[in-house]
């Protein structure tokens, strides 16, 4: 039996990992103004925040339309027994729900829709899995059973460099943005049953790793763990965070993740994150 992998592009799953599990990516729509493209088809994530830092127009993110749904399980389904389809928290964004309606209607093959909670880097590692699983001919019934126990203890932290960006988004209001950037608050925010939420407030990047890193910590102790660590033009802290958690944790794992427009347009560049998830042996 085939069983092809579907992810939506805010996953933001590396290129070298969908070439080599051949993971089909349905792309998030971008607008700026008035101009509309194709996440990673049409704009590259360098030219998206070449805009984001220089247009006028702030971007809005948007899930794929049902009909661009279709066609990519019809691309699939022409090759597979099986599809499974996973994507970001549907109380993030539109993707998921797409995905099911659009499953309802499709008759060529069987479409397992399923809900990762997380965002970009979380979600990631979640696919990173899944992907493996599936070549190692594990069921999707069998995938989505460890993908549960996973989720339920997935850990994902954000360190904005600045909160300009979460009030061009519409999720600050200007006088906290204004309070904040007096104060070089630097927000801390944690992805937490599929939302999103304000976790703590630092004043320097280096304090933002070790909290980042002693959260890790106390949670899974020596447990097996896979990471999965990202950045918006933030190399440096990447890199410590990387360096920390090989030497601090015990990691069987680890991801590098351009972090990608549609957590992008809300963060901006200087942010860099962790996820990290327990490693289930296959």
């Amino acid at each position: 039996m085939t069983i092809s992998l579907l992810v939506d592009s805010p996953s933001d799953l590396p290129d070298d990992i969908v070439r080599k599990f051949k993971i089909k990516v349905v792309p998030a729509i971008i607008r700026f103004g008035r101009q509309t493209f194709m996440d990673r088809v049409d704009l590259t994530v360098d030219e998206f925040y070449e805009k984001l830092m220089t247009n006028p127009y702030h971007p809005r993110t948007f899930a794929a339309p049902p009909t661009i749904m279709y066609d990519a399980f019809e691309e699939l389904a022409a090759k597979s027994d099986e599809i499974l389809a996973m994507f970001i928290s549907r109380k993030t964004s539109k993707f998921y729900d797409t995905a099911v309606r659009t499953a309802e209607l499709f008759h060529k093959c069987p479409v397992h829709v399923y809900d990762t909670e997380s965002v970009s880097v979380g979600a990631a590692l979640q696919e990173l899995y899944a992907a493996e699983a599936l070549q190692k001919g594990y069921t999707i019934p069998q995938i989505i059973a460890r993908l549960n126990q996973m989720k339920n203890n997935q850990s994902l932290y954000v360190q904005l460099e600045t909160m300009v960006y979460l009030e061009r988004g519409g999720r600050l209001s200007p006088s906290k943005r204004i309070v904040g950037s007096l104060l070089r608050i630097k927000p801390l925010i944690q992805v937490k049953d599929g939302e999103v939420q304000e976790f703590k407030r630092t004043f320097n990047k280096k304090k933002g790793i070790d909290i980042m890193i002693n959260e890790l910590k106390v949670k899974y102790s020596d447990d097996p763990v896979m990471i999965s660590v990202g950045h918006i033009y933030a190399r440096e802290e990447a890199n410590e965070l990387v360096k920390r958690a090989q030497e601090e944790l015990n990691v069987v794992r680890i991801v590098l993740v351009k972090i990608g427009s549609s957590v992008g347009t809300h963060i901006g560049p200087g942010s860099f994150g962790i996820s990290a998830v327990p490693f289930i042996d296959y």
